[in-house]
Order: structure tokens, then sequence, then C-alpha cells
């Protein structure tokens, strides 16, 4: 099924744009109907996935941005979150850690 609609949203990866990406995202949903008890639901995993592209992506001195792109269904919406950051390694990080104990 194709999307009715895309909108994409560039924002600078600093935590006051998180705010400005969320509020796009709620207007969205709520321009394909979704109740208000899931737009806050969908605020709360947007801020959180936003949150960690700002935080974890860059270095603190790079100037850089955030991607959301929200493909708009009847009943759906999608939403991808992207950066540009380096990655890491998942089994180097994890050695770091150590094991978990309950």
């Amino acid at each position: 099924m194709k999307p009715f609609d895309y909108v994409e949203i560039r924002v600078p990866a600093k935590p006051q744009y998180v705010s400005v990406a969320r509020l796009t995202i709620s207007g969205l949903a709520n321009r394909i109907g979704f109740t208000y008890d899931d737009i806050e639901d969908l605020k709360i995993a947007a801020s959180e996935a936003i949150t960690n592209a700002v935080q974890h992506a860059y270095a603190d001195n790079e100037e850089c941005e955030v991607v959301i792109g929200c493909a708009l269904y009847d009943e759906k919406i999608e939403i991808m979150v992207a950066d540009h950051g380096k990655s890491f390694d998942f089994e180097e990080t994890k050695a770091k850690v150590g094991p978990y104990h309950d």
C-alpha cells in the first residue's frame, strides 16, 4: 500500500528541536484521525527516538541534523528517524559493560 502523503523534516541535532519534531508528528497523526491517547503515545515514542539520535549520534562539537520521515496512510503513520552519526561496535561495548546479574 502506498502512502497518500509523505512529510520529511530535518532539524538540528539539538535538544531544543525535539519538541518541534514531536509537535509536527502529533499534528500529522491528528490529521489522519488518531485518538488523543494514541497521539500521546506516539509523541512519547517519537521523542525517545529523536532524543536518542540527538544524544548519541554526534560528537558535541558537530553541527548535524536528524531527519524525520512520516509516511501517511489512511489509518496509520510510519515514522523513520535517521541520523548520519558514527556507529559503534556493539560487541565491544557489550564487553566493556560486563555481564548482567539479577
